[in-house]
């Protein structure tokens, strides 16, 4: 029997509504009596969503059970778990996120025919023909397949988080029927991002109330989340995994050498000198290195110098430092500002855009709305002050880690706006070969030609920006100068217009790939005066904090320790709540869902800043250099141990670095993965709601920042979203 959308679809739509406003469920909360079939191949086809929790939890799609209400053995738990088997528990079952989406803990299981499609496809890879550079090919669920992720909050316990005992959320991928396309988003005319999968979320005992704007709108969250695997039909792990095949099945070769590197002061020990030069590495081998904290030390002194480089002036050639000028001059482009913006290589729009070299010799080409603004002015694109269906790229108010619901606000009200950029390296990488040609394009890369790797020496920077109130009448009044401050152009596509705005620099990631850190090294600064460390405030004996002292914290507005920290970011603001809370996201969609104008975020810092003591010396050097860019700090550097591999032979395998992090994030022994140095790592005001709890030792929950730059973009196409970012971000030319 096939089960028919369309119509039906307001019929559960309707049912899911009633549901989220409490309509009464059986009496004694039991499923009904319908029995329950044996797995079958696949899937019925066509179910809509709440035939799809029927299918999943009792295998009959007609049955009664209760809707947030499982029976004591769902139907799912028949299934394969994935990718499977289930020989090692530690690896395939109950695997711990970081993402508070997924409530942290998640098993996954996969029906039938999904799971005889992964054998395949696996075997498949595992006979592709070995080259130089390993080769994933695409691969496409059948439909009929169904995954479902249960979704396991956390415990908390002192120092600890586990997994709660019972599931809080179901989320599930169901590929109902060729052509279904639930995100109805095309980039070059023919495919859209969504794929064949219709997508759904279920809220589980006390998760029922989830917030009805996720669970309606599950198709565009989650696919936001899953285009790096393009279309969906990958899948992360699924991905991960067939990599994993594919780089061991690469001939062992002893690697490259790394470029020559001076090993003048690698430790940044002597007296600090202002350098434009930018550094292609660090010098010496960290596997090599004893001591921990000298290992630290060696890759802040990097991302010091490389943050130095990157923020002299700018010659008139791109990309390139004017060394001659003074690090403190005070107009003009810093040298990253004159790196590429994505819409320059990028036009998915047009499907017979193909870019050409002169784009990086000739001066930035406007948005067609933005002919008032100068070459030397950034331009940033937004979507208008709401959010779109694939938010965190598409709008640069977005946030990683929040899904489409990542906007912040500073204390007068405005909007963050984010800008990424990359340098010459990686430019020339994508125009090679047609890899940037709209009809070559993918979220995951070229959809011709092998698997995509940018070159050692690619630079990505992420920057923040803080719409600077100068007035008298603001809430919180900004003194431009303790700021590098720009005029900028904010692209709105619903215009489109391009409309002036004076912003300040408060956040900026800058993601490097080199020799000895293939997985990149993660360095991110961000304004001194942002927001207060949390054990400030978190103890249980909240100090009074000035009120102005802080850019995204009320100091006349302390939280409650033992209330407000045990909210995931999520929950937003509901009614009756502390409006004091950090970190949760408050301001969702203005005039939808969330959006409090009364409110704006309150922010804490969950990383004691690092910087293995060279905050204070650069800052110093920056200051008698009379530039504002001495208000920022580095929080911290990422970088991968054991990132390259050492010659063939000596280790288990022959992948050339690392795709794998070690389990738990421990130290390898025999460096066949990689660890990620320090291993959670966050900027306040680009991944604000990267956070979670656990229980200190004085009984009071206590937020910590539970994910990182790496852990996050090694779900990307060779740790960059680069070409996801092509896809979806769509700014007209002149």
């Amino acid at each position: 029997m096939r089960y028919l959308t369309g119509g039906s679809h307001f019929v559960a739509t309707l049912a899911f509504t009633l549901w989220l406003l409490g309509c009464p469920a059986t009496p004694d909360g039991t499923p009904d009596a319908t029995p329950t079939p044996t797995a079958t191949e696949a899937a019925p086809l066509g179910m809509n969503r709440a035939q799809l929790f029927q299918y999943i939890t009792t295998g009959n799609p007609d049955s009664t059970q209760p809707v947030g209400q499982l029976p004591p053995q769902p139907f799912y738990e028949s299934w394969p778990l994935f990718p499977g088997p289930a020989s090692n528990p530690k690896e395939f079952l109950n695997k711990r996120l970081g993402l508070a989406i997924h409530g942290r803990w998640v098993t996954v299981y996969v029906n039938p025919i999904a799971a005889q499609h992964i054998e395949s496809y696996l075997n498949e890879v595992n006979t592709v023909p070995v080259g130089t550079v390993p080769v994933v090919p695409p691969t496409e669920f059948p439909p009929g397949s169904v995954i479902v992720k249960v979704n396991f909050a956390n415990d908390p316990q002192a120092t600890v988080i586990q997994q709660a005992s019972n599931p809080g959320v179901l989320t599930v991928a169901y590929k109902p029927e060729r052509g279904f396309c639930q995100s109805a988003v095309q980039y070059n005319t023919v495919d859209c991002l969504g794929g064949d999968w219709l997508w759904a979320f279920y809220g589980l005992g006390k998760a029922k109330a989830l917030d009805s704007f996720i669970a309606e709108s599950s198709g565009t969250f989650c696919i936001n989340c899953h285009t790096p695997a393009f279309k969906a039909d990958y899948l992360r792990g699924l991905l991960r995994r067939a990599r994993t095949i594919a780089f061991d099945r690469v001939p062992a070769a002893e690697p490259t050498q790394p470029p020559s590197v001076p090993a003048t002061d690698p430790f940044c020990q002597q007296p600090i000198v202002l350098s434009a030069q930018l550094p292609t590495d660090v010098a010496l081998d960290p596997a090599k290195i004893t001591d921990p904290a000298q290992r630290q030390r060696l890759f802040d002194c990097f991302a010091w110098r490389t943050f130095v480089s990157l923020n002299w002036p700018a010659s008139d050639q791109r990309g390139v430092a004017e060394a001659s000028a003074p690090f403190g001059k005070a107009s003009g482009n810093r040298t990253w500002e004159s790196y590429a913006q994505t819409y320059e290589v990028f036009q998915p729009q047009d499907a017979d855009w193909v870019p050409s070299e002169q784009i990086w010799q000739s001066p930035r080409r406007l948005p067609s709305a933005c002919s008032s603004a100068a070459p030397d002015e950034p331009v940033i694109s937004m979507n208008s002050k709401s959010q779109s269906s694939f938010a965190d790229l598409v709008n640069e108010t977005g946030q990683a880690f929040a899904g489409t619901f990542g906007t912040l606000t500073d204390r007068n009200g405005n909007l963050v706006h984010y800008q990424v950029l990359f340098n010459q390296a990686e430019f020339d990488y994508l125009l090679a070969d047609g890899k940037a040609a709209t009809a070559n394009l993918t979220p995951i890369g070229p959809a011709s030609g092998p698997e995509s790797f940018l070159p050692d020496g690619s630079i990505e920077v992420k920057s923040a920006w803080k719409q600077l109130c100068l007035d008298t009448g603001c809430e919180q009044q900004d003194v431009e100068s303790d700021f590098y401050a720009r005029k900028v152009w904010i692209y709105d596509a619903a215009g489109p217009t391009c409309t002036p705005m004076t912003v300040g620099l408060i956040g900026l990631h800058i993601n490097a790939k080199t020799f000895w850190a293939p997985q990149r090294v993660a360095a991110t600064f961000e304004h001194k005066n942002n927001a207060p460390l949390a054990t400030l405030i978190a103890d249980g004996s909240p100090p009074v904090v000035p009120r102005g002292e802080f850019l995204f914290y009320d100091g006349s507005c302390p939280p409650q320790p033992d209330t407000c920290f045990k909210q995931p970011f999520l929950e937003g603001r509901p009614a009756g709540a502390d409006p004091c809370c950090p970190n949760l996201e408050i301001n969702r969609i203005p005039g939808k869902l969330g959006f409090d104008s009364r409110y704006n975020n309150q922010l804490i810092r969950l990383d004691k800043p690092g910087g293995s003591g060279l905050n204070q010396r650069f800052r110093l050097a920056m200051g008698e250099a009379g530039s504002p860019l001495a208000n920022l700090i580095l929080v911290n550097t990422q970088w991968p141990m054991n990132g390259r591999r050492p010659a063939a032979g000596k280790t288990l395998d022959s992948r050339p670095f690392n795709t794998r992090n070690c389990d738990d994030n421990e130290l390898s022994p025999d460096g066949s993965c990689y660890t990620r140095i320090p291993r959670f790592l966050r900027n306040t005001v680009i991944e604000s709601y990267m956070t979670t709890w656990i229980e200190n030792g004085d009984g009071h929950p206590q937020q910590i920042s539970n994910r990182s730059c790496t852990s996050c973009h090694a779900s990307g196409t060779d740790f960059s979203f680069i070409f996801e970012d092509a896809v979806e971000l769509t700014v007209e030319l002149n």
